[in-house]
């Protein structure tokens, strides 16, 4: 008889996740007009941490590891109407080490804070430059990508033809960067400095 399903901690996962975020510029996250340390954004109940793992499963089915309806991650978001947005990561038993479903969630997070650099105008250099204050992150940006780029009706087709067409790809700090210089220089705009302040500054945070 198989062993049960794990549902242990997540927090191994979580710590990692923050130092990541950290190491990327990523001191705080922004939900509505909530600004969330990137300790509590990512926790088991985090209002980041259910996108990251929506996100890694779908990264999962598309690099072939984690076919639809297999448990092949080493985790997984359920309903518990107990946590403050709805939703818990916990562990199971998956067909893939931890350390590689680590790697999953950290591509999905490097994507995520890239969506949020690039929504408020910034180069990945140009963001490690601004104070800690500043390093704020939107998460809405990175929700809205993930509907309408990754969680498709193209990408749940059984039409390969269909998924090769609309197939997405993760943003990272190096793809970023060169791009928003290219695109830069294609407008004329100067490409040794940050455009126009956006980003957000906060003097207290959750």
């Amino acid at each position: 008889m198989a062993d049960a399903p794990k549902q242990d901690s997540f927090q191994r996962y979580s710590a990692i996740l923050e130092a990541r975020a950290a190491e990327m510029g990523a001191k705080a996250f922004l939900l509505g007009d909530e600004v969330i340390t990137a300790d509590v954004a990512v926790d088991e109940a985090g209002p980041l941490t259910w996108a990251l793992a929506i996100h890694a499963d779908v990264i999962g089915r598309l690099i072939g590891i984690s076919p639809v309806g297999a448990n092949m991650l080493p985790f997984t978001m359920v309903e518990d109407e107990s946590s403050p947005y709805g939703n818990l990561c916990v562990l199971q038993e998956g067909s893939i080490p931890e350390s590689f479903g680590i790697q999953i969630l950290d591509a999905a997070l490097e994507h995520c804070i890239c969506t949020g650099m690039r929504e408020l105008g910034y180069t990945p250099e140009e963001w490690m430059q601004l104070p800690p204050n500043q390093q704020v992150i939107s998460i809405e940006p990175y929700f809205n990508d993930l509907q309408n780029q990754w969680v498709t009706d193209a990408l749940e087709s059984n039409d390969k033809a269909q998924i090769v067409l609309n197939l997405p790809k993760l943003v990272t700090r190096d793809t970023l960067q060169q791009l928003m210089l290219s695109e830069r220089m294609t407008t004329g705009e100067a490409t040794d400095k940050p455009t126009q302040s956006r980003a957000i500054t906060f003097s207290s945070m959750r």
